[in-house]
C-alpha cells in the first residue's frame, strides 16, 4: 500500500505503536469518565450535530428562503426565447 504505517515507510517499531495504542486507550477512558461525570452524552445518537436546542426545522427561516431563494441550474438558457438561443453567428 505504500501507506504512512507500512513498514516500507515507517521508522516505528512494534513496541513503540503498541505503546501509543495504549496511551490513546488510556487518554479515551479518561475522556469517558469525565463525560460521565459531567452528565454529558457518552455517545453519538446520529451521524450528524444537532445545533439547534429544540427538535424541528425554523419556519421564520424556511419561509424566508421559499420566497426569496432563486436557484437555476448551470445550464439554463439565459434568455426566455428559444429562438435566441438557436440564433448563431451566420445570421
Amino acid at each position: 500500500m505504500g501507506s504512512t504505517q507500512s513498514p516500507k515507510r515507517c521508522n516505528l517499531s512494534v513496541d513503540t505503536f503498541e505503546a501509543l495504542a495504549k496511551i490513546r486507550v488510556n487518554l479515551r477512558y479518561h475522556s469517558h469518565q469525565k463525560a460521565v461525570v459531567n452528565g454529558k452524552p457518552i455517545r453519538r445518537r446520529h451521524a450528524h450535530m444537532h445545533t439547534n436546542a429544540e427538535p424541528g426545522i425554523n419556519i421564520d427561516t424556511a419561509t424566508d428562503l421559499e420566497a426569496n431563494f432563486a436557484w437555476a441550474p448551470p445550464l439554463a438558457p439565459q434568455t426566455q426565447n428559444i429562438d435566441d438561443d438557436l440564433v448563431g453567428p451566420d445570421s
